[in-house]
C-alpha cells in the first residue's frame, strides 16, 4: 500500500517514515546516520559566534551525499567503518568520476569531524586517494575560433556571459549573477562566490 513520505527526501522527516516502515529504530548513537545529525548541528555546520559555519550551497551538496552515504553505511557503527570499505563505496561510482570524488571528499570531511570530535580515532578515508581520468584536462579557455563564433552567432545574453568570462575568470554561477545592478562608471562590481561573496571590482573602459 503506497505510504506518504512528503516531498523532500533530503528532509529528516523522510527517512523517519521510511525507517518506522521498515521497523527499524531512527539510528543508534554510534552510526553514521548518528553521527551526520550530530555534524549538522554543529557550529561547524550551522555557524555560531565567530564561525560562520558552511555556505546555504556547501550544505546542498553536503545532503545529496549524505543521503547516499545514510543508504549506504548508515546503520553501520563508525568505528567498524574501514579503508578497504572505503575503497568499495568509491569504486562502485566509478563511472562517474566526479560523483565518486564528491562522495569520498564528503566523507573524508565527514570523518575528519569525526575525528576531532571522539567518534573515531583514525579517519579510514583520509589516504584513500581520487580517482582521476587518464588525460589530466582540467579547464582549458576556448580556442580564438571558439570565441568568435560564439561572439557572433550567439543570442545577446549568452555573448555577454562569454564576454564576462574571458574578463574576469570566473565561474558560470557569479557570471550568470551579473546584472545591471552591478554596473558602476568605470566598471563593475560583482561578487566570488567560492571566497564568500567577496566583493570585487572590475574595471572596464567604455566601450565595454
Amino acid at each position: 500500500k503506497p505510504v506518504p513520505l512528503g516531498i523532500d527526501p533530503l528532509h529528516p522527516d523522510f527517512y523517519k517514515k521510511v525507517l518506522a516502515l521498515q521497523g527499524s529504530e531512527t539510528h543508534a548513537s554510534d552510526t553514521f546516520d548518528a553521527l551526520i545529525a550530530a555534524y549538522k548541528a554543529s557550529p561547524e555546520w550551522r555557524g555560531a559566534g565567530a564561525n560562520k559555519g558552511l555556505r546555504p550551497a556547501t550544505q546542498k551538496n553536503y545532503n545529496y551525499e549524505f543521503v547516499r552515504l545514510s543508504a549506504t553505511i548508515g546503520k553501520v557503527k563508525v568505528r567498524d567503518l574501514t579503508k578497504r570499505a572505503v575503497f568499495q563505496m568509491r569504486d562502485a561510482l566509478a563511472d562517474t568520476l566526479h560523483v565518486a570524488n564528491k562522495m569520498l571528499s564528503v566523507l573524508q570531511t565527514l570523518l575528519k569531524w569525526g575525528c576531532n570530535h571522539d567518534w573515531l580515532e583514525v579517519n579510514v578515508a583520509e589516504q584513500v586517494p581520487r580517482l582521476r581520468p587518464e588525460e589530466q584536462s582540467g579547464h582549458k579557455p576556448w580556442p580564438d575560433a571558439a570565441y568568435d563564433y560564439v561572439m557572433t552567432h550567439a543570442p545577446l545574453k549568452l555573448r555577454r556571459v562569454a564576454y564576462l568570462g574571458r574578463i574576469l575568470g570566473q565561474r558560470r554561477a557569479d557570471l550568470v549573477s551579473i546584472g545591471p545592478l552591478n554596473l558602476a562608471e568605470d566598471g563593475l562590481y560583482t561578487t566570488i562566490s567560492k571566497l564568500r561573496d567577496k566583493r570585487h571590482f572590475v574595471p572596464l573602459l567604455a566601450h565595454e
